[in-house]
């Protein structure tokens, strides 16, 4: 039987543009050798010697290095955002995702109609501790400030944020009880941990002991360890009724609120 013999493996290059991209580089050291205005002539290009020949590959000057540097931390940091930004509305799984509030921002919020909340919201986001309460009636605008909130903290202050409502929270936390074999401790854990945590329409869920030890154990974790939590409530005259007065006395702790009140902004958008 003909066999073909098997080709040496160095014949055959893994890089095979690497051999003329070296042979490419400067021949002498004057040729590899620069000047930078800031750093004066860069130190000793490197002798290299390949495929029986020798090369000179220039060395980067101080400059360079800190703008290298400097580029690697932006790319660390783009993703870093990028990785906020789509866990932030979809944490506690694909059935409780609130993925159109990416996109809600100071910019798109008419600062006219709510002037008082919108300088809160933003003193809050300047300052990023304690706690922020927007209270008032229906359709002021309390879900877009919250998420234009969490989105200008982790684009602007390069901090986690983790939004959810009070009843999609508890509705994660019943389905992983009623799983048995997942632990709702997690989601906790999640919750404290985050450089923000938001809850909207915190009066949603019905009140009982279980949901307020769970809000408590949340903040009060969160209040020791100094990271920042917002809220959103229809009635914050009852809110005790709704999260227990642990609860709210460790709210008062650096404490921002404002009031939105006024015009439903939804009527009419179905006219």
């Amino acid at each position: 039987m003909n066999s073909t013999p098997m080709q040496h493996a160095s014949a055959v290059s893994p890089f095979p543009n690497f051999k003329s991209r070296f042979l490419a580089y400067p021949q002498t050291p004057d040729e590899a050798t620069a000047t930078c205005p800031t750093c004066g002539v860069v130190v000793p290009p490197k002798a290299v010697e390949m495929y029986g020949v020798r090369r000179y590959i220039r060395e980067q000057c101080a400059c360079e290095q800190d703008a290298r540097a400097a580029r690697d931390r932006d790319a660390q940091l783009a993703t870093q955002r990028a990785a906020y930004a789509a866990n932030c509305y979809t944490w506690l799984g694909t059935r409780w995702r609130d993925t159109a509030l990416a996109a809600k921002s100071f910019a798109t919020f008419d600062r006219a109609r709510q002037p008082d909340a919108y300088d809160a919201a933003r003193l809050f986001v300047g300052d990023c501790k304690g706690s922020l309460i927007l209270h008032g009636s229906y359709g002021t605008g309390k879900t877009h400030l919250l998420a234009a909130v969490c989105n200008a903290v982790m684009a602007e202050r390069n901090l986690s944020a983790l939004f959810t409502t009070a009843s999609k929270l508890f509705a994660a936390i019943q389905a992983r009880i009623n799983a048995k074999d997942e632990d709702y401790g997690v989601l906790v854990s999640r919750a404290i941990r985050a450089g923000l945590f938001v809850i909207d329409d915190i009066d949603k869920a019905n009140p009982s002991a279980f949901r307020n030890e769970i809000f408590l154990e949340i903040l009060d974790a969160r209040v020791n360890d100094h990271r920042p939590t917002a809220i959103s409530t229809n009635r914050l005259d009852e809110l005790e009724k709704f999260v227990g007065g642990a609860f709210c006395s460790r709210l008062k702790i650096g404490q921002i609120d404002a009031a939105m009140n006024g015009t439903d902004f939804r009527d009419g958008l179905w006219a």
